[in-house]
C-alpha cells in the first residue's frame, strides 16, 4: 500500500465527505500527527553544579615539578588601559581583579620554574 504524504493528508481533512475522526485516524496512522515532547523524568537528568564557585578543581602542585621548568609563558592582564573593563558595586574594576589574578598566576609558574612575561605590572593607564 502506498503511503500517504503529510501534505495530501491535510487535503483530506479539509474534503467535506470524509469524517473528522476518520480523517485524524489516518493522520495518526501515516505519521503526520506529531509527536508530543515530553520533559525526562528526573530518574534519568543529571543533577547540574551549583552556580558560582565551589571549591577550586585542581592544585598546580598535581603538576609535576620539572613540567614548567625552562617554559616560557606570557600573561596579558587584559583591560589595562583606559577602558578598566565591567566596574562593581564598590567601585572595583576588571582591570584591578583581572591583574590581581594574573600577578597571583605568575607567582605560582614561576615557583614551578617557568619564565612568565607579563604585557602589565601595576594597574597605572596608558
Amino acid at each position: 500500500m502506498k503511503r500517504m504524504t503529510c501534505a495530501r493528508m491535510r487535503d483530506l481533512r479539509r474534503l467535506p465527505v470524509r469524517p473528522l475522526f476518520f480523517s485524524a485516524l489516518l493522520v495518526a496512522l501515516t505519521g503526520c500527527a506529531g509527536s508530543v515532547a515530553r520533559p525526562p523524568s528526573p530518574a534519568t537528568t543529571t543533577s547540574r553544579p551549583k552556580a558560582g564557585y565551589d571549591r577550586r578543581v585542581d592544585e598546580i602542585g598535581s603538576v609535576g615539578p620539572t613540567a614548567l621548568a625552562g617554559r616560557r609563558i606570557a600573561i596579558d592582564p587584559g583591560h589595562g588601559g583606559f577602558f578598566r573593563g565591567a566596574l562593581g558595586v564598590k567601585g572595583l574594576t576588571e582591570a584591578e581583579v583581572n591583574l590581581g589574578v594574573s600577578l597571583h598566576l605568575r607567582g605560582l609558574l614561576e615557583a614551578h620554574g617557568a619564565s612568565v612575561f607579563m604585557t602589565r605590572t601595576t594597574t597605572a593607564t596608558s
